[in-house]
Parts: structure tokens; sequence; C-alpha cells
């Protein structure tokens, strides 16, 4: 029972999240965090440089891959995201940021 309900809640979030575009229901919901040149750009933002998607890699846990892979496929904001997307097993040495509701990796590099 409570497994059921745990899966249509994460379904709701995914739905929530596309319907609405706002992508921080999920990272405040299932444990991730942005890494990669996103999370490069992001975090270390100089004046000039020209503002716009980069590659993306979104750090999450084992048990949790499964979730942002279909996450991925059936979220319009990354399905659609002109850039590459990939899911990485998150390290245990990180410095997270949050900007915008959203967890960014402050360690990233190119």
């Amino acid at each position: 029972m409570a497994h059921d309900w745990l899966l249509r809640y994460l379904d709701l979030c995914k739905m929530y999240a596309d319907t609405t575009g706002d992508t921080s229901i999920i990272f405040n919901t299932v444990p991730a965090y942005i890494s990669g040149p996103q999370s490069y750009y992001m975090v270390n933002y100089k004046p000039g440089r020209p503002i716009g998607p980069a590659d993306m890699i979104i750090s999450t846990w084992k048990p949790f891959v499964r979730f942002w892979e279909s996450v991925i496929r059936e979220v319009r904001y990354f399905s659609k995201y002109p850039k590459r997307i990939e899911i990485a097993i998150a390290r245990s040495k990180y410095k997270i940021i949050w900007i915008d509701r959203i967890p960014y990796n402050k360690t990233s590099r190119i």
C-alpha cells in the first residue's frame, strides 16, 4: 500500500514538472544534483559569457538511477533539452549549491 502511494506520488511529481516546467519538485523529492558543464556554467557565471544550456550530468545514487532515466524520457524539460543529458552515480565528496531551487555541484569541471 505504501509502495503504491509512493509510486503515484512520484508520477504526480513528474506530471507537475512536465506541466509547469518547474523541475525543482523532482530534485526536492528524489536525491540528485546537476553536475558537468551545465553546473560549472551556472555556479561560475562570468559577465559577458553567453547564457544557454550546456551538457548536463544528473548525479544520483544507485537506487534512483531508473527513476531519473524515466524523468529524462517523460518530463518535457529534459526530453526536449537541446544538449546531452547523462545519469551518473553520485560521488561521496561533493559540495552542493542551490540556485533557483535546483542543486548544483559546486566543484564541477568542464
